[in-house]
């Protein structure tokens, strides 16, 4: 029997041709064809070879779903330590907040203190001025007091020695 290579179109269902009478078989070799068997031999091997080809894509696929799982489970891991980066952020921006708010209260009290020191400063200067002043006023009194005494005697003095 002669074997003809020829590619199998897995495409195409595969039938088996009517069975040969005398005459057909002992024809010419060239005009034989082949038996039945070798068609579903080839439709076997053709069959085995597609079921390994699915084989392997089914396994490459379920280690690429497992990956991927993975891929995923590392991304929602990541996806959870931003959204507690992101509170922690958000407390601290809080936090921030609260500090400036409580600096801004403190520098208005701070402001308010210098302020009310200035005028106590102000104040106090002016009370020290008067009390300059009126001391100043009561020592030229009393130094005016004790010329106008000290012109007295010698006006009286010289009274005195002159009469």
């Amino acid at each position: 029997m002669i074997k003809f290579q020829r590619k199998l179109d897995i495409t195409q269902t595969i039938t088996i041709p009517p069975k040969r009478n005398f005459f057909e078989m002992s024809g010419d070799a060239a005009n034989t064809k082949a038996h039945p068997l070798e068609f579903i031999r080839d439709a076997i091997e053709v069959h085995e070879k597609i079921v390994k080809h699915k084989h392997q894509a089914v396994q490459n696929l379920e280690k690429s779903i497992s990956l991927n799982q993975l891929k995923i489970e590392a991304y929602q891991n990541k996806i959870e330590q931003l959204k507690n980066l992101n509170i922690k952020m958000e407390d601290e921006h809080t936090e921030a907040r609260e500090f400036v708010g409580n600096a801004e209260e403190e520098g208005r009290g701070l402001r308010a203190i210098k302020k009310r020191g200035e005028e106590l400063e102000k104040e106090l200067l002016d009370n020290a001025k008067k009390e300059f002043a009126d001391k100043m006023e009561v020592m030229l009194q009393e130094t005016e007091s004790k010329m106008y005494l000290k012109q007295n005697l010698l006006l009286r003095i010289k009274r005195k020695a002159d009469p």
